[in-house]
């Protein structure tokens, strides 16, 4: 695991360090959150929880 590019990059971080197999759409969140943006949910999509629980650790990991 490279530590930097964990720190820098949520999709590695979340593949990698969490274990997560993500979906192309939970990627696709990912960057976009990583990148600023805002990101809403609706009810029906699946896999939800990996893409906030990601974040969250995320946010404890680089800080």
């Amino acid at each position: 695991m490279n530590i930097e590019k964990a720190k820098n990059d949520i999709v590695y971080f979340a593949e990698n360090v969490l274990g997560y197999k993500l979906q192309n759409w939970q990627r696709d969140v990912l960057k976009k959150y990583d990148d600023g943006e805002i990101i809403f949910f609706g009810d029906h999509r699946n896999g939800k929880n990996i893409v906030i629980n990601t974040i969250k650790e995320h946010q404890n990991f680089i800080s």
